[in-house]
């Protein structure tokens, strides 16, 4: 491992702080989509109700486009926003950047065969499944800054960026624990105005480590 955990989060915290409004309403609408798309299979619970069968198939029905269609792509310009906000104030527009790139429909591809392959990895053995996830999890930065580029290749970068870093990215990720209990304590407060957005960036600059780092070896594999 080339990286350091604090190293990421000090300079996670800077670049929220240089634009500290618009980062917490980019992560607030990317998690407002996946709650909503999350949740809507509890309307029976908190409403009392019974629902009939033709209206949880339109219920299941709407979280798959919601979620393939919308969020997926979403979350493509959410990691361009975070990875351009390092270097200058990233106007909250970038987060519409996967609809308006001209590559919708392979973004869409591309996000959503790392989905089926993510959740047949699950369905067979869970551990697998996670590996799989941090596997897969630079696909959308890729598609962020290479919007041409071909499943394929997307594919292997993010596998080749990744490998060797699974275990640290884990514990990169349990190092939030803290600020999830903050989150249940606040009502979901501190996850708005300071942990997603916090997230958010502490990935964006992992992947500009494991990027520069991939592209390091590959210029030096190609001399």
């Amino acid at each position: 491992m080339l990286w350091e955990r604090s190293e990421l989060k000090f300079k996670a915290r800077a670049a929220i702080g240089k634009n500290y409004g618009v980062c917490v309403l980019a992560a607030f609408l990317l998690g407002l989509m996946l709650s909503i798309n999350t949740n809507m299979e509890t309307l029976e619970y908190y409403w009392k109700i019974s629902l009939p069968g033709s209206m949880r198939v339109s219920i299941n029905v709407t979280k798959f486009f919601l979620g393939f269609l919308i969020i997926n792509i979403l979350e493509i310009g959410i990691c361009r926003f975070f990875v351009e906000n390092r270097d200058y104030q990233a106007p909250l527009s970038k987060i519409f950047f996967g609809f308006r790139s001209g590559y919708y429909g392979k973004n869409f591809w591309i996000t959503f065969i790392r989905d089926v392959k993510i959740f047949l990895w699950t369905v067979l053995l869970v551990v697998p499944g996670i590996v799989k996830r941090y596997e897969y999890s630079m696909i959308t930065y890729i598609l962020a800054e290479q919007p041409d580029i071909s499943s394929e290749d997307a594919f292997a970068i993010s596998r080749e960026m990744t490998d060797g870093q699974k275990w640290e990215m884990f514990v990169l990720d349990l190092s939030f624990i803290g600020w999830w209990i903050l989150t249940v304590l606040t009502c979901g407060l501190s996850e708005i105005f300071w942990t997603a957005p916090y997230r958010q960036a502490v990935r964006a600059e992992l992947y500009v480590v494991l990027r520069n780092q991939w592209l390091a070896k590959y210029r030096t594999q190609e001399q």
